[in-house]
This record gives C-alpha cells, sequence and structure tokens, in this order.
C-alpha cells in the first residue's frame, strides 16, 4: 500500500490530536502563569506592608526617644510627620503619608510622677480623615520624675526647696 492508496482521515486524524494536545498544554501554561503572577503580586504585597511595619517601629522608636528627653515642662502630645519613603517632614513641607503620635498621660504619687507614653503610629488615607488613618504600630515607654511635676489636669507644680 502506497502513500496514495492510505485514506485521508489517518493524517487529518493525527494532525487533530497534536492540536488538541498543543491547546492542553497552552491552557495548562496560560493557568500556571496567573497563578504565578497572584503569588508574585501577593509576596510583593506582603514586602511592602512588612518593610512599612519596620519603618513604623523605628518611628515609634524615634517618637519616644523623641518625649523622653524633654523636661517635665515640655512634656505634650506631639506629632511627627513622615512622607512615603519614610522621610521626617518639616512643618507644611508636602503632605505626609505616615504620622507618628506620641500621647501622654501623667500619674503622680508623693515621691514623683510617673508619665506614660503611648506613641502610635499611622497610615494616612487617601481620604485624609481620621476613620481612614490606618494603625501600624503601637509602643508604650515610661519615664519617672522624682519631684513634684506634671499634675494629671496637664498643669506644672515644682516642689519647693525650703
Amino acid at each position: 500500500m502506497n502513500s496514495a492508496d492510505r485514506p485521508r482521515s489517518a493524517g487529518v486524524s493525527r494532525l487533530s490530536v497534536f492540536l488538541l494536545e498543543l491547546i492542553i498544554v497552552i491552557v495548562f501554561f496560560a493557568m500556571a502563569s496567573a497563578v504565578l503572577l497572584q503569588v508574585f503580586a501577593k509576596a510583593d504585597q506582603l514586602s511592602d506592608r512588612a518593610e512599612n511595619l519596620s519603618c513604623a517601629a523605628a518611628a515609634a522608636t524615634d517618637a519616644a526617644e523623641g518625649q523622653r528627653i524633654l523636661s517635665p515642662e515640655e512634656i505634650e502630645t506631639r506629632r511627627y510627620y513622615y512622607d512615603e519613603n519614610w522621610e521626617p517632614l518639616a512643618e507644611g513641607s508636602g503632605p505626609p503619608s505616615f504620622y507618628a503620635e506620641a500621647a501622654p498621660e501623667f500619674s503622680v504619687g508623693e515621691a514623683g510622677t510617673l508619665v506614660s507614653f503611648t506613641i502610635t503610629v499611622r497610615q494616612i488615607g487617601e481620604s485624609r480623615k481620621d476613620a481612614d488613618q490606618i494603625p501600624l504600630y503601637t509602643l508604650q515607654t515610661k519615664k519617672y520624675y522624682s519631684g513634684k511635676y506634671p499634675q494629671s489636669d496637664g498643669t506644672q507644680e515644682k516642689e519647693e526647696v525650703q
């Protein structure tokens, strides 16, 4: 039997099977690449989140150190602003992306005053509303001042030496 005597349907059938296999392989690779793209997108998102958390911890530590070196008369709630690259911003130098807020709480005793600072670092959302600010990191620290200094109402009272 020569090639002219063979039925044409056998050649077409082999070609159909080959094309079907090729389509299946292409679909498989398309699905695998879609899954890999999602994995890489999630990894990038987690990387950004980890970087923000690390920078927020450093900003909270800086704010805590800044509050702890103040004299008792200078203690008040303060905010430290940062841009999208976590660079400190001067007052009015541009829209902030993050801020660290250090809020003191005074506990006056007979021998002195314990000041507890709660430092919260937040990401400022697009709308810039308070409800849209995402907390990233919170740090608490304390400092003890001997003598009578800040009162719970925020007034200052120094103990006089006689």
